[in-house]
């Protein structure tokens, strides 16, 4: 089964266009985000905008590879044109490459869910110590 040029997987870019967001979260995340060079903890440092923002675009990557998953049926159950062993063997290995990508797919899909998570968990860290610090400053009495 051949996908159509008007396939939205297709003209969204397809995996090239996956693979140009994930190289740009990349160079963004090791070109626009401080790393934390002092003490033993090391990491990056996100500023709540900064990390809303980040989280933004991995949850964006998520859905697209999810989309993208979808187009991948086409691709796993290539039908031979013919009963010659040319065609059967053509066949058999798009079909074997379209399983390659799925399950290419699904590891970046779960990747990406993890590192979705972690962010999630990071903001929440950040927004309930910053909670915790500005009542712990509202509850002290400086006698003034």
């Amino acid at each position: 089964m051949a996908t159509s040029n008007n396939d939205p997987f297709l003209v969204t870019g397809g995996l090239a266009g996956i693979v140009a967001e994930i190289e740009a979260l990349v160079t963004q995340s090791e070109n626009g985000l401080n790393v934390n060079s002092s003490g033993s903890g090391g990491g990056y440092q996100f500023t709540p905008a900064e990390l809303e923002t980040v989280l933004g675009q991995w949850q964006q990557l998520h859905d697209n590879l999810q989309k993208a998953q979808t187009s991948v049926v086409t691709m796993t159950d290539v039908q031979s044109p013919a009963t010659d062993t040319a065609s059967q063997t053509a066949a058999g290995a798009a079909t074997r490459s379209g399983q390659a990508y799925q399950d290419h797919l699904n590891a970046m899909i779960q990747y990406s869910q993890t590192y979705i998570t972690a962010l999630q968990t990071a903001l929440t860290n950040y927004q309930n110590a910053e909670e915790g610090g500005s009542q712990s400053m509202r509850s002290v009495n400086t006698g003034f």
